[in-house]
């Protein structure tokens, strides 16, 4: 199928021409001035806005990375300050004498040693530390004192014992032992 269109010839006289031409004009003067005052303003604005909201957009995907971040760091802060809580219970800054006495005690009463003597020597500067010795005599059974020193070895502050000297037994079966007794302290 073919389609032929035909058009036909119009003809308008001068006056009608005349006023096809300033309707013509018209429209587009009306048009021109709607571009120009109109859309082309409107147009600078809208990408204005659509630039800031991208740059908002771009802020927000930073202050959110920040805030993770700071959620992480917080976080890590918060374990960090656990392990110092726990490193200074086991290395405190303070000498605390009174402390390791009551732990030598309590260690002694439980694991059935009798405590004669706790006498504080001297103090031994160690870089980061101090080392506080402490002259002790205990009595107890071999085992007892065995378990003792263990005891104290595994104690939340970091003891050690040293130059340990085992005494002869008594009729009971006691031993008197003495040894030395080191406790740290932070410098820090």
């Amino acid at each position: 199928m073919n389609f032929k269109l035909k058009f036909k010839k119009i003809s308008l006289d001068k006056k009608a021409r005349q006023a096809l031409a300033a309707a013509g004009g018209g429209a587009f003067a009306i048009l021109s001035l709607y571009v120009w005052l109109l859309w082309l303003p409107l147009s600078g604005q809208i990408a204005a806005a659509r630039k800031n909201l991208s740059d908002v957009n771009s802020k927000i995907a930073q202050a959110t990375q920040e805030a993770q971040k700071k959620h992480r760091l917080d976080l890590e802060l918060a374990q960090l300050n656990q392990t110092a809580a726990e490193a200074s219970q086991r290395l405190p800054q303070s000498k605390d004498i009174p402390a390791v006495l009551v732990a030598v005690s309590d260690l002694a009463a439980q694991y059935n040693v009798q405590l004669q003597s706790f006498v504080s020597n001297k103090e031994i500067s160690r870089g980061f530390f101090n080392e506080l010795d402490f002259s002790v005599a205990v009595l107890g059974t071999y085992n007892d004192i065995g378990r003792f020193l263990a005891a104290l070895s595994l104690q939340e502050r970091i003891f050690n014992a040293a130059d340990a000297v085992y005494g002869n037994p008594n009729t009971a079966g006691q031993i008197p032992a003495h040894f030395t007794l080191i406790a740290y302290q932070y410098k820090g």
